[in-house]
C-alpha cells in the first residue's frame, strides 16, 4: 500500500514538472516574458535579457529580468542569435557566470526539422566567465532550466 502510494505521488509530481515545462513550450515570442515559475529560461533567436537571482545553497531563486546590469555579483547575461561561424549560420547561446562557483544548467532547443523541443548537452560555466554553445542549425528558441552551483 505504502509502494502504491508513494509511486502515484511519484508520477502526480512528474506531470506536474510535465505540464509546466509544457506551458512553457507553447508560448510564442509575442507573448514571451523570458521566466516562468522562477525556474524556466525561454529565449528566441535574437533576444538578450539580464536576470538578476539570488543563490540559496546551491540553488538560483527568484529570476528578476533588469534592463541593465546593477549588480554585478547575482546578474546572468544571456544572449541568444544566428551568427556566421566559420562560413555557415549557426544559432549561438552566451551566458555569463557572476558566481564564485560553477554554474551548471540544462537546455532544451526547438529543433526547426521535428518542430519540438529537445534536450541538449551544455557546459559548466567557471566563475567569473562567460559560456557560448553553438548549434550547426537555425534553433527557433531555447529554454534554459535546473540552475545550481557547485
Amino acid at each position: 500500500m505504502k509502494r502504491t502510494i508513494l509511486m502515484l505521488c511519484l508520477l502526480m509530481l512528474a506531470l506536474s514538472s510535465y505540464t509546466q515545462i509544457q506551458k512553457v513550450y507553447d508560448i510564442t515570442k509575442a507573448e514571451n516574458q523570458y521566466i516562468y515559475q522562477d525556474k524556466f529560461v525561454k529565449l528566441f533567436i535574437k533576444d538578450k535579457i539580464f536576470i538578476q537571482t539570488f543563490p540559496e545553497k546551491d540553488t538560483l531563486k527568484k529570476f528578476i529580468v533588469v534592463p541593465e546590469i546593477t549588480d554585478k555579483s547575482n546578474t546572468i547575461s544571456i544572449s541568444f542569435t544566428i551568427e556566421d561561424f566559420g562560413g555557415t549560420n549557426a544559432a549561438i547561446l552566451k551566458l555569463n557566470n557572476p558566481f564564485n562557483r560553477q554554474l551548471y544548467y540544462k537546455a532544451k532547443i526547438k529543433n526547426p526539422k521535428t518542430k519540438k523541443y529537445e534536450e541538449t548537452n551544455v557546459l559548466a560555466i567557471y566563475p567569473h566567465i562567460f559560456s557560448m554553445e553553438e548549434w550547426p542549425d537555425n534553433i527557433e528558441s531555447i529554454i534554459l532550466y535546473d540552475f545550481i552551483l557547485k
